[in-house]
């Protein structure tokens, strides 16, 4: 029987070449003790924050929008085609 959290973490590695996805599984104690108030972040923690947020941003606009537009496109075109008429009256 379990007497304690259990808790789950799943972790992205990024890699030029690969993508991995790790995840971790265990079982923390409920005694122990959270630390009070909120840990300071050094000047090298929040650059590489900063410079993961920019990279997120710029990934935003390179690669999630265009594809979502190409999409709602594909949709709007196969819309159209199916439900115009098949023989026109002339």
């Amino acid at each position: 029987m379990l007497h304690g959290f259990l808790c789950v973490q799943i972790y992205v590695i990024e890699n030029p070449d690969l993508v991995q996805i790790v995840t971790a599984v265990y079982v923390t104690q409920p005694d122990m003790k959270q630390l009070k108030g909120k840990v300071k972040e050094s000047h090298k923690e929040k650059r590489e924050r900063r410079e993961d947020f920019s990279k997120q941003k710029d990934r935003l606009f390179t690669i999630v929008l265009p594809t979502l537009l190409a999409i709602c496109a594909l949709i709007a075109a196969y819309v159209y085609f199916n439900t115009r008429p098949k023989n026109p009256v002339m």
